[in-house]
This record gives C-alpha cells, structure tokens and sequence, in this order.
C-alpha cells in the first residue's frame, strides 16, 4: 500500500519541488496545501503517514501544528523543515523535537535529503509496529 504524504509549506516553489521529487519515485501519494488550516481539514478526511512543514509560515507555524498533530493524530509522522529567519535553525529545530517532531530537514535540501527523511521515519515507524 502506497504511503500518504501531506506537505504544507506558504512557498509555492517548496511545495513544487517537494512534489516533484517524491513523485518522481513513483512510490508515495502527495497532497499538497499551502495552509496549515488545510492540513487540520485533510487530516479529518484522509488518512496520512507522514507531514512535511515548515516552521515559519503565515498563518499557524509549524511548532503549533506539530503539537495540534501529536495530541489529535499521533500516528502521523512529521518532518519538519526551515530555513531559519530572526531566530536560528538550531532553536527552532530544537524548540520543535521537544514537540515531537520525527525528522528535521534544513532549507534549502537536495533531492537525496528528502528521500532520506521520508525513508528514515517510515522506517523507524515500521519498525515500531514489529
């Protein structure tokens, strides 16, 4: 059975890319939203392995989201990703793992960093289930 990713990122670009390089494996399902409103939405109505998001975004972070997700669906696998701003990438990361967060992915990433990810939090939760 194909695993659902759910990425959210406020850039276009991000989402582009990230689709384009896990569809390209042929070997998982995206749905893409620009909001993290959207991501609570999709959640109730699709099932979902694993979520992508950035930190710092527009309307709810991802810090936020990461919390709102653990307590509400925790067997949805998250990575999350930044490029940093006015705080550094190593406290938001760190600020974010004390949420839960599965895997940290910094901006900008290459094709092989992605996949990686992906690969090692469906491999640490399969290996759970065992």
């Amino acid at each position: 059975m194909r695993k659902r990713i759910l990425v959210v990122d406020d850039d276009k670009a991000i989402l582009d890319l990230i689709q384009n390089i896990l569809s390209g494996l042929n070997r998982y399902d995206i749905v893409m939203t620009e909001t993290s409103s959207g991501v609570l939405n999709l959640l109730d109505q699709e099932e979902i392995d694993i979520l992508i998001t950035d930190i710092i975004m527009t309307d709810l972070g991802g810090i936020e989201l990461t919390s709102v997700i653990k307590e509400n669906y925790p067997s949805v696998k998250i990575i999350i990703m930044t490029a940093g701003g006015l705080i550094s990438k190593n406290t938001l990361f760190n600020l974010a793992e004390r949420f839960g967060v599965d895997y940290r992915l910094e901006k900008p990433f290459s094709k092989e960093m992605l996949i990686s990810a992906v690969e090692h939090v469906l491999s640490e939760s399969e290996q759970k289930a065992l």
